[in-house]
């Protein structure tokens, strides 16, 4: 879906025993790994006590393996996730305002001819997925999700608000323009995506609230959609009609206004402290299968600095790139949506029963069809695959 390539919120593989080394964390939960040997304590209560259907109040606690205690709402999916949806909901409102708008207005705002605007705007796209790695980095080893997601929303909101600025006559400069999309906008959109779902993710009692995991998911992609559907309508079609400058003023208020709903929703939050970054240990192990030349080298069985099961799990993550890198086709002819598929719609005709579109509302069909996609998958096709 949408969701799933474009915003990198969702994990599409994970190594289990990988996260079990650090500390079982939402991120385990949501791939689907995490493992009852998380020390979580109950209170005197049990998971007898029905996975999603317990009883005791003082059951909803859990312990990580660096002894940190953490407290659970007995719905977080009602009385936590909607402060962290409506940050996703407009993070992608702004996102997939500008994506569709962004050749037009390099063209006009640096003067340049379409192909040249069309290598910006992919080297755009392509630049915004290496915050995540560090952001994750981050996250995981020093200030943890809810932190990095404000440190990250800051520099967002300073990059849409220079675009508004860059867009605006008499007061727009070139720089403003490389400065807000290329660096800040870049490193503030890309630095919140490995966090938000996570965050979401760590709202839910590992053991006893794991199935009520995959409803957040429901809603998360869902708030994805909706902004998508909502930025990529309204913002090209105002820049179309009134300024580029009005129709960023947009995002920008829809993102600051989400931010501060997601502030407000901080005491609710339940915040993992880091554990370390399995991104690091990756990293880690293969440094050392090379020094040592070869991964089984780098076991502690065999005499190495790595852990067995780290090392089992890298060499399991290594082989599914192959797999991984099937993707690469599709998405890029994906990203021609708002290149050439958008210099194309330049030369059509955009009139419908005398009502003028802009040509980046053509991109709105993909978010539309996904909502409807998986609504038949999910009601219908999967609803009767489970009754077999």
């Amino acid at each position: 879906s949408k969701a799933a390539r474009q915003s990198g919120e969702s994990p599409i593989f994970q190594a289990p025993s990988l996260s079990d080394a650090f500390q079982p964390d939402a991120r385990s939960s949501v791939a689907g790994t995490n493992r009852a040997s998380s020390r979580a304590t109950m209170s005197g209560s049990n998971a007898a006590a029905g996975e999603d259907g317990w009883t005791d109040k003082s059951a909803l606690t859990w312990t990580d393996r660096n002894g940190d205690s953490y407290s659970y709402r007995e719905n977080p999916l009602i009385q936590v996730c909607p402060f962290i949806l409506a940050q996703e909901c407009c993070e992608r409102l702004a996102f997939y305002g500008i994506n569709p708008t962004l050749k037009p207005y390099l063209k006009k705002s640096l003067g340049i001819p379409d192909a040249k605007a069309s290598s910006l705007v992919e080297y755009f796209q392509g630049l915004i997925y290496l915050p995540p790695i560090f952001s994750a980095i981050l996250s995981d080893s020093k200030t943890g999700t809810y932190k990095t997601i404000l440190i990250f929303s800051v520099v967002y909101a300073l990059g849409l608000g220079t675009l508004v600025l860059s867009a605006i006559d008499g007061i727009g400069e070139p720089w403003m323009v490389y400065l807000s999309i290329f660096v800040l906008i870049t490193i503030g959109s890309g630095g919140i995506k490995s966090c938000v779902n996570v965050l979401g993710a760590q709202q839910f009692h590992p053991t006893l609230q794991k199935t009520a995991i995959t409803s957040f998911f429901t809603y998360f992609y869902a708030s994805i959609n909706v902004g998508s559907i909502v930025g990529g309508i309204a913002v090209p079609q105002t820049a179309d009609s009134v300024s580029y400058a009005v129709a960023y003023v947009i995002p920008l208020v829809s993102f600051i206004l989400a931010s501060i709903v997601f502030v407000i929703g901080t005491k609710r939050y339940v915040r993992i402290k880091p554990q370390g970054s399995p991104v690091v240990a990756v990293v880690k192990v293969i440094y050392n299968a090379a020094r040592l030349r070869g991964f089984e080298n780098a076991k502690m069985s065999n005499g190495g600095p790595c852990e067995t099961i780290l090392v089992d799990d890298t060499l399991g993550l290594l082989r599914l790139l192959p797999v991984v890198a099937m993707v690469m086709p599709l998405l890029m002819a994906y990203n021609q949506m708002t290149t050439a598929f958008l210099t194309q719609g330049e030369k059509m005709k955009s009139e419908i029963f005398g009502t003028h579109f802009a040509p980046a509302l053509m991109q709105t069909i993909d978010p539309l069809a996904v909502v409807t996609a998986t609504f038949f998958l999910e009601k219908l096709l999967f609803t009767y695959l489970r009754k077999i």
